[in-house]
């Protein structure tokens, strides 16, 4: 189906124009008295389809820079949110799309995409169950529950290094902002999942 543009208001006046009964007394020129009574109405109708014409795209969240606050209510309290507010619209509309597609499918190949979709480049290493007759000699032992640990390594942003002469005793001798990834994967793995975070430098 192709969508029809919104109209002009010389269009919408048409529109109005053309529901008046047939007889001498409806007139279909626009230049008369009567017809110049739809104007106003006309332009408000103009008005409300090229709005919702605009609103369109913001059926994605990804895309919705207007109803992107409706998104994030509609789709339920984001406890990463709360703990760590995002400010940056494309993140939080990447992040809602995810939300709103996942269909529980997840594994570590959905948390290093979604990790894309947001501008960070992660790994996630499983370790599977070692078992008796298809484990090889010199693979690691990973008895249960072990096989449920996943590990996660991340990119480090440092913010800030202890500095010789100007760091005080007490100081950090480095703080990095912890990524908001780290907060959706341990969200979003299934209980039994136990996720372990490595940043490298």
């Amino acid at each position: 189906m192709t969508l029809q543009p919104p109209r002009s208001t010389d269009q919408a006046q048409r529109g109005l124009l053309a529901l008046l009964p047939d007889g001498w007394a409806a007139t279909r020129d626009p230049d008369d008295y009567e017809a110049a009574l739809f104007r106003p109405l006309a332009a408000e109708f103009a008005t409300i389809e090229a709005s919702a014409f605009s609103m369109l795209p913001q059926i994605d969240p990804r895309h919705a820079p207007n109803l992107l606050p409706d998104w994030e209510r509609m789709l339920g309290p984001d406890p990463c949110m709360a703990s760590n507010p995002i400010t940056d619209t494309a993140t939080r509309g990447n992040l809602a799309y995810a939300k709103l597609t996942n269909a529980g499918t997840i594994c570590a190949g959905y948390f290093e995409r979604l990790a894309l979709s947001v501008g960070e480049t992660i790994t996630i290493t499983e370790f599977p169950a070692s078992i008796c007759g298809m484990s090889r000699c010199g693979d690691a032992l990973n008895p249960p529950p072990g096989q449920c640990n996943i590990l996660v390594t991340l990119p480090t942003t440092v913010v800030a290094k202890a500095i010789c002469g100007v760091s005080t005793c007490g100081d950090s001798l480095g703080t990095f902002d912890h990524s908001v990834i780290e907060c959706v994967i341990r969200e979003g793995v299934p209980l039994f999942v136990t996720p372990y975070f490595s940043y490298t430098g």
